[in-house]
């Protein structure tokens, strides 16, 4: 799942690599169009867009979307000082006027011609997609499933809870996260 996540943040990249923030207006029903596609095709995507330095939200899928400073967003403060890859943001829910699910933000640094931060290109994930998928296969008595970040934060679990749960850095989970960060796994 976070492979078409990606690829689709890579096709966002590839087809904006080289608009400057003035050469939007003229892309615009067609950035638009792309975005919409993506998003429909991707269940477990709420929303796609392009965060820019300054930083308002540029391109979404929802042209009537308001302006919204999201630099204080993790998924955003991410990548200001550098290209970091693919980042997986916490939890969050959103702030109004959007209204909804929770979510928690898939983003890449966006560069301007000169290397600079230009802003970023971000997904938003609904971690209730996950819940289902793991509420699916868990059907057996006692099963939990959890999508975590490497820093413990836990994104989705089964059985759903209302309270957040971090697993700790130095008990087992954490160890094992730590020891292996990209596809931890209990035994």
């Amino acid at each position: 799942m976070f492979e078409t996540i990606d690829r689709s943040l890579s096709e966002i990249a590839e087809i904006t690599r080289d608009i400057p923030d003035a050469g939007f207006a003229s892309r615009e029903q067609s950035l638009h169009l792309r975005l919409k596609q993506l998003v429909a095709s991707l269940p477990q995507v709420k929303s796609l867009g392009l965060r820019r330095q300054g930083p308002r939200a540029r391109q979404q899928p929802d042209r009537a979307a308001p302006e919204i400073d999201f630099s204080d967003r993790d998924y955003f403060k991410a990548h200001t000082s550098g290209d970091i890859g693919t980042y997986i943001g916490e939890a969050l829910t959103p702030r109004p006027p959007y209204q909804g699910a929770a979510f928690f933000g898939v983003s890449r640094r966006r560069s301007d011609e000169d290397g600079g931060f230009a802003g970023v290109i971000q997904a938003s994930v609904f971690p209730e997609y996950f819940v289902n998928y793991y509420a699916r296969i868990g059907r057996e008595p006692g099963s939990f499933f959890a999508l975590g970040r490497a820093d413990g934060a836990v994104l989705a679990r089964f059985p759903a809870s209302e309270s957040e749960i971090r697993f700790d850095r130095s008990g087992p989970m954490g160890k094992m996260i730590a020891a292996n960060p990209q596809a931890a796994s209990s035994p």
